[in-house]
């Protein structure tokens, strides 16, 4: 079977700039953190270059029992080097 990472990937390049996907983390920093393992799984490249220079933005989503789903948190990625998200 063949990795989510991988089936997603192959969707993305579409000859237009930006995209939009989901992953379920707690937070966007565990959202990252989700990502780097996922992209460790299907390649030996550096996961952090390859994820700082990919993604710009990450809005962690809530589920708030009586307000409904609401942006809980919106971090905005600098980029990222080993040991740090900036």
């Amino acid at each position: 079977m063949e990795p989510p990472l991988c089936r997603c990937s192959r969707v993305g390049p579409q000859g237009h700039p930006g995209g939009v996907s989901t992953l379920h983390a707690n937070s966007a920093t565990e959202a990252l953190d989700r990502l780097e393992a996922l992209v460790r799984e299907a390649t030996d490249a550096p996961q952090q270059r390859m994820i700082g220079s990919a993604v710009d933005l990450v809005i962690s989503v809530v589920n708030d029992p009586i307000a409904g789903r609401k942006v809980q948190e919106v971090l905005l990625l600098l980029g990222m080097r080993t040991g740090a998200t900036l």
